[in-house]
């Protein structure tokens, strides 16, 4: 007969089927005890396996029988059940940082143990204030494991972002330009993996060899929220190539005797301020007023760059002297006969003075005309000329000798 009941049994999960406790369960029948009245009693059971549940958790009601000598049976029932009320292991760091450009992902930054099975983790991110990334740099994430019968654990950690990489900075090109064209002074643009960057920049102006040319240098930086920064340098040249735009007086031909000006040039730069020089060459030509004036004009702007032009002033003498000869006059053949020189003057040069005297003979010995041609020639061969006439006549009767006309 079955003195004690068998009685049930609950073992806390340790993963591994809870072999040894279960063993020793069947084992003790349970806690059963039986007597007989004739002879010993046999005990045997009829487990063959816990229930799958949960985990490594599981149930089996088995039955014990107690039997004597003769075949006499008895049984009595109990359960054996292996339960999991022990919550997973969570490990994590209390605190950790991610890359920025990382956050958000689906990554686990803890680890679960369970002793029955598998534990599964999820988390819940807060954001709260702090750190360099913005407009959240850092959150709260609570970690929740839960294994597979349930139970659960819960962890905080807190995740900051962090930001280490600079942002990529694109500047305007380098370009070289003339002094009078435009500079534009375009702007930089910069994008960042995390926040939206800054740009400052900086000029330097650094002068050349001349008012128009010189160099300007402009540092970009374009900077993040967290102080990451990535510089680059744009240079402008501005060059000088351009000569001034020179005017000179206009060519002109003129009388030796004339006004000869001497027009100033005039001259514009692009740049800066212009000198103008001037070199003049004469030329002789066939006369002494006869000649040609070449005048050179340079301007130079004060980048060296310069125009030249050429105003020609052409002198000529195409005017002929002024003759003064002496009066005509009658004179008797008897009276003195002057030949007064003639006279003259040029408008540019010496003067020589030809003369030639043709007579033509009247009615008697003592009536006759001299004419007496003049020429004046300068030294470019133009000539005035003019004619004296000379009159020579004979009106005086003759003059008796003394004579006694007493005469006997």
């Amino acid at each position: 007969s079955i003195d004690t009941a068998s009685s049930d049994a609950t073992a806390e999960c340790d993963g591994s089927g809870n072999g040894a406790e279960l063993q020793a369960w069947l084992d003790s029948n349970g806690g059963a005890t039986a007597s007989d009245n004739c002879g010993d009693v046999t005990w045997s059971n009829d487990f063959t396996a816990l229930s799958d549940d949960c985990g490594a958790t599981g149930s089996a009601t088995v039955t014990f029988t107690a039997t004597d000598d003769c075949g006499n049976a008895t049984t009595t029932a109990a359960t054996f059940t292996i339960e999991d009320t022990t919550a997973p292991v969570l490990t994590n760091d209390v605190s950790i940082l991610i890359a920025c450009d990382e956050y958000p992902n689906e990554t686990i930054y803890a680890s679960a143990s369970d002793a029955c099975g598998s534990a599964s983790i999820t988390f819940v991110d807060v954001d709260v204030s702090g750190g360099c990334v913005q407009p959240i740099g850092t959150y709260l994430r609570t970690y929740t494991a839960t294994d597979e019968c349930g139970n659960i654990s819960t962890s905080e950690q807190v995740v900051t972002l962090v930001d280490d990489t600079a942002p990529v900075l694109t500047i305007p090109a380098d370009y070289t330009a003339e002094c009078s064209d435009e500079h534009p002074m375009d702007d930089a643009s910069a994008t960042d993996n995390c926040s939206d960057p800054s740009i400052s920049v900086v000029s330097t102006t650094t002068p050349g060899s001349c008012a128009g040319v010189y160099t300007i240098t402009r540092v970009f930086t374009a900077t993040d929220d967290c102080g990451n920064a990535t510089s680059a340098t744009q240079t402008i040249t501005i060059v000088d190539t351009t000569a001034p735009v020179l005017s000179i007086p206009a060519d002109y031909t003129a009388e030796c005797s004339d006004e000869h000006p001497m027009a100033d040039a005039s001259a514009t730069d692009n740049c800066g301020s212009v000198t103008i020089e001037v070199v003049s060459t004469t030329t002789p030509g066939l006369c002494a007023g006869d000649y040609s004036i070449a005048r050179v004009f340079t301007a130079t702007d004060d980048c060296g760059n310069a125009s030249s032009a050429t105003q020609t002033i052409t002198i000529i003498d195409t005017t002929a002297p002024v003759l003064s000869i002496p009066a005509d006059y009658t004179a008797e053949c008897s009276d003195a006969h002057p030949m007064d020189d003639a006279s003259a003057t040029d408008n540019c040069g010496s003067v020589s003075i030809e003369v030639v005297a043709t007579t033509t003979a009247g009615d008697c010995a003592g009536d006759y005309t001299i004419a007496r041609v003049f020429t004046a020639t300068d030294d470019c061969g133009n000539a005035s000329s003019a004619t004296q006439t000379i009159t020579i006549i004979d009106t005086t009767a003759p003059v008796f000798d003394a004579y006694d006309y007493n005469v006997t």
